[in-house]
């Protein structure tokens, strides 16, 4: 069996370089499944509910901050965002719309659970020192 391509003393076969471009286009993709700034967390409102306000785009992090919401509310609402987000066509790479539907509804149960968890025990609390 012939060998063919550049030979490496140590390791046989050279794999062949990737074109920076390739390497580019590959750092972006891990990048968006890092959760680092990415196209899926912004979304454009081209009609606000108010009349008077131009349109805008918004940014899922800027929202969940000015609401000051805890982090399980945090978590849920980005899940939410990111389903929708896939519907519109704009999800994350290498999942199809409904694997990020079903992994979303799975973090949304999750953080719901730990939210009503937590809420049921300040109610309790609360009652008690009534």
């Amino acid at each position: 069996m012939a060998i063919t391509g550049p030979i490496d003393s140590k390791f046989g076969v050279k794999p062949p370089e990737a074109s920076p471009l390739a390497v580019e286009q590959q750092r972006r993709a891990e990048d968006k499944l890092k959760g680092s700034r990415v196209n899926y967390y912004l979304v454009a409102v081209t009609h606000p509910q108010r009349e008077d306000q131009p349109a805008y785009q918004a940014e899922c992090e800027d929202i969940t901050n000015a609401l000051q919401m805890t982090p399980e509310e945090f978590c849920e609402f980005k899940a939410i965002w990111r389903t929708a987000a896939a519907r519109l066509g704009n999800g994350k790479p290498g999942r199809t719309q409904l694997d990020q539907a079903v992994y979303d509804a799975e973090k949304r149960v999750h953080y719901a659970g730990r939210s009503l968890k937590y809420l049921k025990l300040q109610r309790e609390k609360e009652i008690n020192n009534a």
